[in-house]
């Protein structure tokens, strides 16, 4: 047998015990011996993760925990001092240095003199009492006196890598495999180093060199797989696997474990299953199998039996925390809260001063909606030292309770100390997202993605991943399918990315598409992925109006599942609601909370369900349950506040209102408001929850209340434009455009690049030079610029502020330009619920019935619960109904020396049938007339009339109006007509041209006479200004007693001021004159008998009416098709070109009972102090939509 020099055997033994796992960590522990913590007070034991062949992708670059398929499931615990080193040929234990007084001579191979015997003991020494920096300096120095000492170089290694010196640890192991690649355990360790850079080409040359060592041929296999499962090369690593590594045979336990790992990296936890179960009952005590074992059965969604596997842990021994928090966290990354959560608990049981354990387990409690007990960790460490993992967690539970700028400025703060922190980034990017700041989230994702290190594949697809969602929540589904399609390329057997596919095409209404997405078969889907595939095509079927299937759908899944999700019950809850079935409705109801989703967590994902499709009633049922644990549960106060909010609008047509039927209707500014000041007693700076409170106060009229809480929001939140445009959206509506102009005006504040890095640094407890270790292909002088640093630029505020202001300030005065300004907002915003509402408002003021129709419904189904959208568009839809249309019309007047004296009544009965849009109809009725001169007897007449309006072009009309009058004396029976043309043109400039025959009956000798008129009239309308709108009419008629008259009226109306109650300045000036005047008969002034011209006919006459008009709303709402509630009145005064004065007034008062009828009543007077003229008339109109 070939004899090595001893100094190698030791090099070589060494290296086997680093390498004795499978999994070649360093790892003394899973060696049989036990772990060493730091002997100082109330510190970290140091974890050692040297060798571990697949690093922590987010965990290194990010410093969340989240690990990559194949990465190291039992991490190395600390190392102590120096292991003990046997001889192959005597199985000896080595001394690594001799003492004083005995002989050196083996010793002299191990060091070559004292100096570095004594450094060699220093620098283990500092390793044990776990100052790294002191021990690196030893083993440096120690090298330089014995450059060709393997093991001091092999140590020096480790230790490098432990400190996060990746690069420097490399250059000593490539060393030592070029000076020696006969040691198989370099190769090894070199390759699962490389695997950890994610280097793998380079690493699965090592492999394939250890491929003829019989010693190491297995391990290198199983490596080789691995690395191409790392790389995303599923494909040719299960081919590989088929081909060279299932038919091993006579495989060790450790063989096994590693083997059952690949296999579940391969998303293969069936077979992996398996292999473990009968070496688990084989070996029970044994941890390093149980732990997979518990990971493969969640992945195949036996999750029942993984939490018992994690209960009886409690009756073994566990050697270390490490393969333990390691296993934990990677729960917690696949969402196995639950097992993740009782791992921790029994790991801080045995080991109470693991922080990371604590910190993650805080995490997991969010993650599970137990925002409470999260809390309350994060006091007790909060206290002392903080550092990046506290920062997370921190940052985190301020974005999941609400409390948005406090998660911003933290998330802010460490990117100012230091600028390559991804994770920072991230949540950052997550603050935003969660406060629905769309655009600034998208911004901080790309910028995420500058930062990712270009071969940390996993960390890009994560960071993907979470841009996709944003782009799927703002709308942006083109976006969110391309990003999602190339994820979905690269990796088939993504299902995160797939889910998000299928929600992203159902919300595209591509329904096949998502169907064939969700059921597409893909190698490497585990279980437990397809059961979460399955359980959204349930929710495609429900959106497609597939009831019946649906719930056949959800039910099979329910029967098959142990312990059914949320998500899967409110499935079936839902579709059971759907289909009419109450009995399985209350079965899917009863479902939850299970162990697997305890209280908060079923209800706060059965609730959002809920609230998603609008169903309020019974989100406040399930979360009223889960208060009763949890009363100070913000999320669950912030969601039963806006459960309670959305059934005050949503309990008229809901059946199930009569679950809380307290929060609805007027009730429900109490119970919603209750709820969210409730959550401020716990955290007075919860966005959320002041957000809700004011957006209730809003909705019931306390617009004084809800300014107070919009205020406190904008000023905790001043870069947001969505509240400070929420909030300027509510005082332009109270209080009119000019109001709000100053918060559509105005700017955040100028974020300080000039911080106290150093007070950040502090805060973070971290070195600003060490705090996130720069990777190898990084400069690390490289400051990113402000062009990809990814901070929104005050230039995002300010372009959705003047947009918005732009198309809101257009809309109610130049249609067609506000038209495409709202559209650009809309592309530049999809997720401006506002902007697309508005579009609906201008598209019907410019009597596009069917295109605001569409609109409202694109609005609708993306957000259902836009309460204004569905009340407009139920209205607008009832405008296309037939109608019914009864007029009551009164009028009383006498004056001009009886050339005004009569009485009308007209009572009107009219059906109107849609040909189009709401103003393109055909109407028929019949209209009773009473004409009561006051020097004859009344005169009844009976005219049946019809009238057609039609568009000839894109927003003009054509129409004419046909009737036949038939009176019982004087007026003869003829038919009168009105008929013309209505344009409007591109500069919203209106004009009307009508040709008209009327009877002309104003006092009892005109109807005697049989006078009626022929005539032009042409009306324009014009808004110079927003405020202002100039208006008039000229008419030219012949009246059948051979004379002619020419009108011109010019009016004008100021908007003085704008809000819910409107003061207007109004100018009206009729300028007419008749051909030929009034001739009195001879029995002038007791009778107009003979009277030629009987009508005020002067040859030039002036009335210029000037006054103030007064409009309130009396309902909140006050947009095109809301029930609204509103009265005006006008008073003013006249004196005409006689020089006679006249007071004017009239009124409405106008009420829309429902969608379906509307009434109003119109009220008018003149009164002159001569009694030269006086009118009183009243009319009452209603309109019926059937």
């Amino acid at each position: 047998m070939k004899r090595i020099s001893l100094p190698k055997a030791i090099a070589l033994l060494a290296a086997r015990l680093l390498v004795c796992l499978p999994a070649v960590a360093w790892s003394p522990t899973a060696c049989g011996q036990q772990s060493a913590t730091r002997p100082v007070g109330g510190s970290e034991p140091t974890r050692w993760v040297a060798l571990q062949p697949a690093a922590d992708a987010r965990k290194e670059s990010t410093g969340r925990k989240q690990r990559s398929p194949g990465a190291e499931m039992l991490p190395a615990p600390p190392l102590p001092s120096a292991p003990e080193i046997v001889d192959p040929h005597t199985a000896e234990p080595v001394k690594p240095s001799a003492p004083k007084g005995e002989s050196s001579t083996e010793a002299s191979h191990y060091v070559a003199n004292r100096r570095a015997e004594i450094l060699l003991r220093a620098a283990r020494n500092s390793v044990a009492m776990g100052d790294l920096p002191q021990a690196l300096e030893r083993f440096d120095e120690l090298l330089r006196l014995e450059p060709d000492n393997e093991q001091v170089r092999y140590e020096y290694g480790g230790l490098l890598l432990q400190a996060g010196r990746l690069a420097d640890g490399r250059r000593q192991l490539e060393h030592l495999v070029s000076g020696d690649g006969d040691v198989g355990e370099y190769r090894l360790a070199l390759g699962n180093l490389l695997m950890r850079l994610k280097d793998y080409q380079p690493a699965r040359e090592q492999f394939r060199a250890l491929l003829s060592d019989p010693r190491l041929r297995r391990q290198a296999t199983i490596k080789l797989a691995q690395s191409l499962v790392l790389e995303h090369r599923h494909a040719e690593a299960r081919k590989f696997y088929d081909e060279h590594i299932a038919r091993l045979r006579d495989l060790d336990p450790a063989t096994t474990v590693a083997l059952a790992q690949l296999l579940i990296d391969m998303r293969r936890p069936e077979e992996a299953v398996r292999l473990l179960e009968p070496l688990h009952e084989a070996h029970r005590e044994d941890e390093t199998i149980a732990a997979p074992l518990v990971l493969a059965l969640v992945n195949v969604n036996e999750r029942g039996r993984a939490l018992a596997l994690i209960d009886a842990l409690p009756a073994q021994e566990l050697a270390s925390a490490g393969p333990w928090i390691a296993l934990a966290d990677r729960l917690y990354d696949e969402q196995a809260l639950a097992e993740a959560l009782a791992l921790y608990q029994e790991i801080l049981r045995r080991w109470p001063h693991e922080r990371h354990a604590r910190l993650w387990m805080a995490r997991t409690y969010l993650r599970l909606y137990e925002v409470d007990r999260a809390k309350a960790i994060l006091d007790e460490l909060g206290d002392g030292r903080r550092g990046r993992e506290y920062s997370t967690v921190l940052i985190d539970y301020h974005t999941l309770v609400g409390e948005y700028a406090e998660a911003i400025e933290l998330a802010k703060r460490r990117r100012r100390a230091n600028r390559r922190d991804v994770e920072a980034t991230m949540l950052l990017a997550d603050a935003y997202h969660a406060s629905q700041q769309y655009a600034h989230a998208d911004a901080i994702y790309a910028a995420a993605l500058t930062q990712c290190p270009t071969n940390d594949t996993e960390l890009r697809r994560t960071i993907l991943r979470l841009h996709a969602k944003n782009y799927l929540l703002s709308r942006q589904y083109p976006q969110a399918v391309n990003v999602l399609d190339g994820l979905l390329r690269e990796q088939p057997a993504d299902v995160g990315s797939r889910i998000l596919l299928v929600e992203a095409l159902t919300k595209m209404r591509c329904f096949g598409a998502a169907k064939q997405v969700a059921t597409t078969k893909v190698d490497g889907q585990t279980p437990r992925e397809q059961s979460a595939l399955q359980t959204r095509l349930g929710y495609v079927l429900l959106e497609q109006g597939n009831g019946p299937a649906a719930a056949a759908h959800f039910d099979f899944l329910v029967e098959a599942a142990d312990e059914p999700p949320p998500e899967m019950a409110y499935g079936l809850y839902r579709a059971a609601q759907v289909t009419g079935q109450g009995e399985l409705a209350r079965y899917a109801f009863g479902l939850g909370p299970t162990r697997l989703a305890p209280g908060a967590y079923w209800a706060t994902v059965f609730a959002n369900l809920a609230m998603n499709y609008c169903d309020c009633p019974s989100a406040a049922v399930v979360v009223d349950g889960a208060l009763q644990g949890t009363p100070g549960n913000l999320v669950l106060l912030n969601l039963r506040g806006e459960a309670a909010q959305l059934c005050d609008c949503r309990c008229d047509s809901s059946s199930l209102c009569d679950l809380h039927a307290e929060c609805c209707g007027e009730e429900a500014a109490g119970c919603a408001n209750g709820w969210f000041i409730a959550a401020l007693r716990v955290s007075p700076t919860n966005v959320r929850a002041r957000l809700g409170l004011a957006r209730s106060l809003e909705r019931h009229m306390a617009y004084g209340a809800a300014e107070v809480q919009y205020s406190m929001v904008v000023r905790q939140m001043p870069g947001d434009p969505n509240v400070k445009r929420e909030m300027a959206r509510m005082v332009e509506s109270n209080h009119g455009l000019e109001a709000a102009h100053g918060l559509y005006a105005s700017r955040p504040p100028a974020a300080s690049l000039d911080a106290d890095l150093e007070d950040d640094a502090d805060f973070f407890d971290e070195d600003l030079d060490e705090a996130a270790p720069f990777s190898d292909d990084v400069d690390p002088t490289d400051v990113p610029n402000s062009a990809n640093t990814g901070e929104p630029e005050p230039m995002l505020f300010d372009q959705f502020m003047s947009m918005e202001f732009d198309a809101t300030a257009v809309r109610g005065w130049h249609l067609y330009e506000a038209i495409p300004r709202l559209e650009r907002l809309i592309e530049v915003e999809p997720w401006n619920d506002a902007a697309l509402f508005n579009l609906a408002q201008a598209q019907s003021a410019l009597g596009r019935t069917q295109c605001a129709i569409e609109t409202y419904r694109r609005l609708l189904a993306m957000n259902p619960c836009h309460e204004d959208a569905a009340t407009a568009l139920l209205r607008t839809e009832m405008e296309l109904h037939p109608k019914i249309l009864p007029v009551i019309d009164y009028q009383k007047q006498f004056g001009r020396e009886g050339l005004a004296n009569i009485t009308w009544l007209n009572l009107s009965f009219a059906a109107r049938h849609p040909l189009g849009d709401a103003d393109e109809f055909f109407e028929w009725g019949y209209r009773e007339r009473l004409l009561q001169p006051t020097d004859d007897r009344a005169n009844w007449g009976q005219i049946p009339f019809v009238r057609w309006q039609q568009k000839y072009a894109t927003d003009s009309l054509m129409f004419i109006e046909l009737a036949v009058e038939n009176y019982q004396y004087g007026l003869q029976t003829r038919p009168t007509f009105r008929a013309g043309l209505d344009l409007l043109n591109g500069d919203d400039f209106n004009v009307m041209v009508t040709g008209y025959l009327e009877n002309y009956y104003v006092c009892g000798e005109a109807i005697r006479q049989d006078i009626y008129t022929t005539g032009i009239q042409i009306d324009a309308v014009y808004r110079p200004t927003r405020l202002w709108t100039l208006g008039g009419f000229y008419r030219v008629a012949n009246l059948s007693d051979h004379n002619w008259v020419n009108w011109l009226n010019v009016n004008s109306e100021w908007v003085l001021k704008e809000g819910r109650k409107q003061v207007s300045a109004l100018v009206n000036v009729d300028f007419y004159g008749f051909a030929e005047q009034t001739i009195f008969g001879p029995n002038f002034p007791s009778s107009l008998v003979g009277t030629i011209h009987p009508y005020f006919a002067p040859s030039a006459y002036v009335f210029p009416t000037m006054g103030l008009e007064w409009k309130h709303w009396l309902s909140r709402d006050r947009f095109d098709g809301a029930n609204q509630h509103d009265y005006s009145v006008f008073a003013g005064g006249v004196v005409d070109s006689n020089g006679i004065p006249f007071f004017v007034a009239n009124g409405r008062w106008q009420r829309d009972v429902s969608e379906s009828f509307t009434w109003t009543l119109d009220f008018n007077v003149i009164r002159s102090p001569n009694q030269v003229y006086n009118a009183a008339g009243a009319m009452a109109y209603g309109v019926w939509r059937l």
